[in-house]
This record gives structure tokens, sequence and C-alpha cells, in this order.
């Protein structure tokens, strides 16, 4: 499939067929490899290393067949100045060797040779071999270009960050606001507070989204996890009434995970969870065994609901919605939340019915139990 493709893009026109540079002391070796492809590829030739790098100083190529064993300049040493090159770094490069030389096609890989073929040479698998070779190399690229577009987007999305941090802190000192950290005495000095813990939690749901937060998975408990998202969310808003919180385990949970993260994501849910429900309900926390090998947090609420418009449009258009309120809390927190999930390779959902209320449920790996630990019955209540 891979060589029916390669000779249709040269049939149609040639401009688009591979380029390949084929190097070789031997005559009668370039002539037999410049047949066996030049049905699918373009072939330009080099009788040794230094008119190769010669070449590959002028001309771009799509990958590259060198033999090892020539005058004047090695195959081992055009391999190490390629590699040394930006622009010959990811070059593809088959080297062509004798079979039983083992050693050779080591020190050949350790320089950063791609592929191999030995002496004497099998035309058949030979034009198999570099065509997998160049449809690998043009996979490598596609991945290598579009992690450079991240590292764009993420690069520009923290200076964007940084420049409206910076933004906020002189508004705040033109308007008498207190240095971060110190008590707000007025409405508007509590609205400078409210815009830097909001930069703050856009930067981290930044870090989250672009895979740039520190990651570092281990076994945890479940419970704990639990406990230490509401301890958090308390000292965060101490206006929370007591016992509005209500955490539930049926048995002793491990989840293999990082468990700042995942305190990270409750603590957002449960904020959303308490600011829909009325001050008299309670947000119910469930934490539950969730096959296959699953641990599964269920938030539960009973306020409003979510419209359906908005749970059938996805999280996008529900945290988009939700950012045009002042808090901007429910659409960062769910953005977060799904991040971190995914993170993870776990799973989240919601349910919601208007008027009844909304249940959010993240899911993460399992961990082994720890053994004689004792199993939970009991329901137990966090004040937060």
């Amino acid at each position: 499939m891979i060589l029916r493709e390669i000779a249709n893009e040269a049939a149609a026109g040639g401009a688009g067929a591979p380029k390949v540079l084929v190097v070789d002391d031997d005559a009668t070796s370039r002539l037999l490899a410049g047949a066996a492809l030049k049905d699918q590829m373009r072939i330009t030739e080099a009788e040794n290393g230094e008119v190769a790098l010669q070449i590959l100083g002028r001309q771009s190529f799509d990958l590259a067949i060198l033999d090892l064993d020539m005058p004047v300049l090695n195959g081992f040493a055009v391999i190490e100045q390629a590699r040394a090159r930006p622009e010959t770094r990811h070059l593809p490069i088959i080297v062509v060797t004798g079979r039983e030389d083992v050693v050779s096609i080591e020190r050949a890989f350790a320089l950063g040779a791609t592929s191999f073929l030995c002496k004497p040479i099998n035309w058949n698998v030979f034009r198999h071999q570099v065509a997998y070779v160049f449809h690998k190399a043009q996979v490598e690229r596609r991945l290598r270009a579009k992690n450079q577009q991240l590292e764009q987007v993420a690069a520009l999305r923290a200076r964007s960050i940084a420049a409206l941090s910076r933004s906020i802190e002189s508004a705040a000192t033109r308007l008498g606001c207190p240095p971060e950290g110190e008590p707000a005495s007025n409405a508007l000095q509590k609205d400078c507070e409210k815009m830097r813990k909001l930069v703050r939690r856009i930067g981290h749901v930044s870090d989250v989204l672009t895979g740039s937060a520190e990651y570092f998975p281990r076994a945890a408990e479940a419970y704990d996890v639990a406990a230490a998202a509401v301890a958090m969310l308390e000292s965060e808003d101490g206006s929370v009434p007591a016992e509005r919180i209500d955490v539930q385990a049926s048995e002793p949970l491990r989840l293999h995970g990082d468990a700042d993260l995942v305190k990270g994501a409750l603590v957002e849910i449960l904020a959303n969870a308490l600011e829909a429900s009325p001050p008299e309900e309670k947000v119910q926390l469930r934490i539950v065994d969730a096959p296959p090998s699953r641990v599964r947090f269920e938030i539960e609420d009973h306020g409003a609901g979510i419209p359906e418009y908005l749970l059938d449009a996805g999280i996008a258009d529900l945290a988009d919605a939700a950012t045009t309120g002042a808090s901007a809390r429910p659409g960062l927190g769910l953005a977060l939340a799904k991040a971190v999930v995914d993170r993870h390779h776990g799973h989240f959902g919601i349910v919601s019915e208007p008027g009844r209320g909304t249940e959010v449920f993240l899911s993460f790996p399992a961990a082994a139990n720890a053994d004689g630990e004792a199993t939970i019955k009991q329901t137990v209540q966090i004040a937060s």
C-alpha cells in the first residue's frame, strides 16, 4: 500500500515524489539501488561520504541510503556530521553493511542511523524497507510539527496570562488595593483580590490543559484526597456554612494518580456544586468502586441544573456560557476538572435535570488496597 501511494505520487508528475540520496563507492550498487526505486522516488547519487555531505549542504532530501565502508569519508562520519546539522538532524538514514557486521550496525545506530540493510541486498525487500522508513519519517515529521505548534501556543498563552496579571496588579495599585495576601477592607479591594485569584486559576487551567503542569502519579487513599479537597475549599472560602458537604465511602479505595491534581479538580467541582445549591441543601461526594479498575468520585448537588442544550453542546460551550458570569468559576472549573481526568486517562461525565440538580462523575485508575486496611462502612460528614 505504501509503495503504491508513493508510485502514484511519482506518476502524477514527479515533483512530489520523495528525494533519495544513494551514497556508495561502488557504481554498480548505486545503479541497482536507483533502478529499484526509480518508479517511486527521485534518485541522487554520491560516490563517497565527502560528496554526500556537500550535496546535503545544497539540497534537501527525504531519505538517505548510506554504505558504511567507503574511502575518503566513511558512512559513520557522514551520520555523525549529518546529525550535527540542523537541516539533516532528522533525515532518515538507512545504512548498508555486511551480513555479519553486527558491531558496525550497533555503532551506526548509536550515531543516529534509522534502519539498516545487509549485503547481499534482496532488492524486493529493499524497496519495501525504503518505503516503510520513508512513511515512518513522514509520521514523525508531522508529530514534530504538531508538538512545535503546541509549544508555541503554550508559550503565547503563558505570556498572555503574565501580561494580564501585570495589568491587574497595575490597576490594583492605582486603585489603592492592598498587596496580595493582605485582608481587603472594602468592596473594591475584595474585587481586586477576586481578579488576582481568577488570574491564578486561569494560569493553573492553562498549565493542565497544555500538559505543562507537574504530574507525579502514585498510589493515594481516595478518601484522604477528598477530605483534603474539602479542607482546601474551606480555607479558600470561610463563608461556606459548616456541614454542607457529605463525603461517603463504603469501602477503602486507592487511586493511582497525582493527588494534588485530583484534589484541585474536586475543589473546582465542589465549589460549583455549593454555588449552585440552595444554602440549606448539602452537596454529596460519594467515592465508589467503578469497574474495570477505577475509582469514581460522584458529586451531586440539588441546584437549578444545567439546560439540556448546554449539556448537548459539550464542555467547551458549557464553560463559555458559565464564564459570562461574574465569578467565572463554573466554566474554568469544568475545563480544569476534565483536563485533570483526561491527563489520568479517566472518565468525566455530567448528568443534570433542570430544577432537580446536577451530578458530576470523575473516575481515575485504581491502585491496589494496602494489606490489613479496615473497610469503611459508615457515612462520614466533613464540615466545610
